[in-house]
């Protein structure tokens, strides 16, 4: 079974709703500095990349951030 890293997931810790993450990932908002710089700590995406990136780049950048937070969990005969 994966664990998957999901826009809440981001959303949740940088302190804002899930709607509003996904906004930004996709250029339809432009957060102010706090947020930003919550949003940078919480994805490990720059704060230049998150103003002046182009939108389809932060999605691309969104989209290996939660690919590499993806984890198999073991099973029981792999050992737990």
């Amino acid at each position: 079974m994966k664990s998957k890293c999901t826009y809440k997931d981001l959303a949740d810790r940088a302190g804002i709703s899930e709607v509003f993450m996904i906004k930004i990932a996709y250029g339809e908002k432009r957060p102010g500095r706090k947020t930003v710089q919550s949003v940078s700590e919480a994805t490990g995406i720059s704060v230049v990349d998150l103003l002046f990136a182009p939108s389809d780049t932060i999605r691309k950048k969104f989209k290996e951030l939660k690919k590499r937070r993806t984890k198999k969990r073991p099973t029981k005969q792999e050992g737990i």
